[in-house]
Parts: structure tokens; C-alpha cells; sequence
């Protein structure tokens, strides 16, 4: 099962998926967001899945996560979940703490 190692950094076993799911609140949906340096679609509220497939080119793996805030309100709530959908940590991306990177390691 998915670890918690330390804020933003998870240990994941090679045959299994992560998730991470961002909820607009108080304003409209705009995340950007890369896995390895490749772009990501995001859907509001709908959780996206980091596969073994994904994490089978290497043992350490970044995503980042950039909130963008027009008219400089509201925030989003960032849930990174196990594949059995237990919260691992929740995040909350505000106009003034905009961005989060996570650190998945495959152990």
C-alpha cells in the first residue's frame, strides 16, 4: 500500500496507483499540472491516477500541481489518495500558496 513519507513525498509499490483529485471551491477550475515534465489534464473533482505503467521508468517521479486564481479568490482542495482510496494528505492551494510538488518514490 501507498506510504506517507513525508509532506508531498510517497513511497508506492511497483504494482500500484496513486491518486490525486483537486476540487475547486469558490471559484472556477484552473490547475495546471506535469507528471515527469509532461503535461496533465485535470478534471474538477475527478481524481487522476499515477499507474505502475507511469512509475515503471524510474524510482523517483515529480508532479507538480499551479493553481491559477482569477480575480485572486477562492482555493482548491488537493487530495492525494492510495489505490484503495485512503487519504494520504490533503493540500489546500490558495492565491498565496499557489503551487505544491509531490515526490512519488517506487519502492
Amino acid at each position: 500500500m501507498a506510504t506517507k513519507v513525508s509532506a508531498g513525498k510517497y513511497q508506492v509499490g511497483r504494482d500500484e496507483s496513486i491518486s490525486v483529485t483537486v476540487t475547486a471551491v469558490g471559484t472556477g477550475f484552473s490547475v495546471s499540472s506535469s507528471f515527469d515534465s509532461q503535461l496533465l489534464h485535470l478534471q474538477n473533482n475527478v481524481p487522476l491516477w499515477i499507474t505502475p505503467q507511469q512509475l515503471d521508468s524510474g524510482s523517483r517521479h515529480l508532479m507538480d500541481l499551479l493553481g491559477l486564481f482569477p480575480g485572486a479568490a477562492g482555493q482548491y482542495k488537493v487530495v492525494v489518495s492510495d489505490q484503495a482510496g485512503v487519504q494520504l494528505e490533503v493540500f489546500t492551494l490558495t492565491p498565496a500558496n499557489a503551487e505544491v510538488l509531490f515526490q512519488f518514490v517506487v519502492a
